[in-house]
């Protein structure tokens, strides 16, 4: 995405995008905000979460449909 664009869009939204070259064009405000742009002590703490093989996967929305539906 172009970065005019990008940023038009984080400007818009609050929402942070991946195109470094677009944040010398947002709104200060929202590219300060630790909420939408974390700062490095935060992104040390996060983590992603992985994807499931198929198995584990399907075990999980087992469990899960038993919890629902109490069964």
């Amino acid at each position: 995405m172009r970065p005019e664009v990008a940023a038009a869009n984080t400007n818009f939204v609050s929402y942070a995008n991946g195109n470094l070259a677009s944040q010398a064009l947002i709104d200060p405000a929202i590219l300060h905000d630790r909420t939408i742009y974390p700062d490095d002590a935060t992104m040390a703490r996060l983590y992603t979460i992985k994807a499931h093989d198929a198995r584990t996967t399907r075990l999980m929305n087992r469990l899960w449909i038993r919890v629902k539906t109490g069964r």
